[in-house]
């Protein structure tokens, strides 16, 4: 469990360590569509919930997703 948790933060870290070998110039063209799908998708899965558009047919519990791990 303890691995896990760090394979995740790592998985979390790792890909803001590449942000300084873009340039600057590549950040600035990117940034403008970045934050519009960012801001898009949180509109969106709040509409989702609120619609109910995702639902699923069974409840699984905790221990389940532990031993498939």
């Amino acid at each position: 469990m303890k691995n896990l948790k760090l394979y995740i933060f790592l998985m979390a870290v790792l890909p803001w360590l590449s942000l300084p070998l873009l340039g600057k110039q590549t950040f600035r063209k990117f940034l403008p569509g970045t934050l519009f799908m960012a801001i898009y998708l949180i509109f969106e899965g709040r509409l989702a919930e609120k619609r109910k558009w995702w639902w699923f047919p069974l409840k699984l519990n905790q221990t389940y997703w532990v031993n498939c791990l």
